[in-house]
């Protein structure tokens, strides 16, 4: 059956995983000496994806994570962020809040946690839109709920349905949880 839209609420949505946009960005910054250059791509970014849609979220990690209780090796393998990448991300937190952007986050959880809450809060939209590119976030793809990879380097920006997460992993969205039990996980240092 159909998700029938809310009376009053938005049909379309992003959920945007920012600290995958960020980094993204960072990596991919030219290094030519200004402040502020991933910072800035992104506060630009954001603002094209929240004119696509009547309502962008958001979506930030907020470490210490409650996994590590569970596994003290989870994205242990992880550098610290150098000075100045903290520096730009706060600078870009501290916009984001005063150009009034809706900002969403769980004390232990990380962004893809905080996509998969909303994506479900969100269940009668017919247009919610990832913004990300954790495989964590294909378990909550379905016909009215898309990722939208973000191209960097070379590879070419994605629309990922159920069919193209198929192609992809080889499994349903909805199994994404058990392959990637059986898999593991290097990004996040899960065997």
């Amino acid at each position: 059956m159909a998700a029938e839209q809310l009376p009053g609420g938005p049909k379309s949505i992003a959920l945007v995983d920012l600290s995958y946009l960020f980094r993204k960005n960072w990596h991919g910054a030219p290094r030519d000496g200004k402040p502020g250059d991933a910072a800035q791509t992104t506060l630009d970014q954001l603002a094209g994806i929240r004119e696509s849609v009547e309502c962008a979220i958001i979506c930030c990690d907020s470490p210490p994570y409650l996994r590590r209780e569970i596994d003290p090796e989870y994205k242990a393998q992880r550098e610290r962020p150098d000075d100045e990448m903290l520096a730009q991300k706060r600078w870009l937190m501290d916009r984001l809040e005063k150009d009034g952007y809706q900002i969403a986050k769980s004390k232990g959880h990380e962004a893809d946690d905080v996509i998969a809450t909303l994506c479900l809060a969100y269940w009668w939209c017919e247009d919610v839109r990832i913004i990300g590119a954790d495989k964590d976030c294909a378990a909550c793809v379905t016909e009215s709920v898309r990722m939208f990879v973000p191209a960097v380097g070379t590879r070419p920006a994605e629309e990922r349905g159920p069919a193209e997460i198929v192609a992809k992993f080889g499994v349903q969205p909805k199994d994404m949880p058990l392959w990637l039990a059986l898999t593991g996980d290097s990004a996040d240092n899960i065997k």
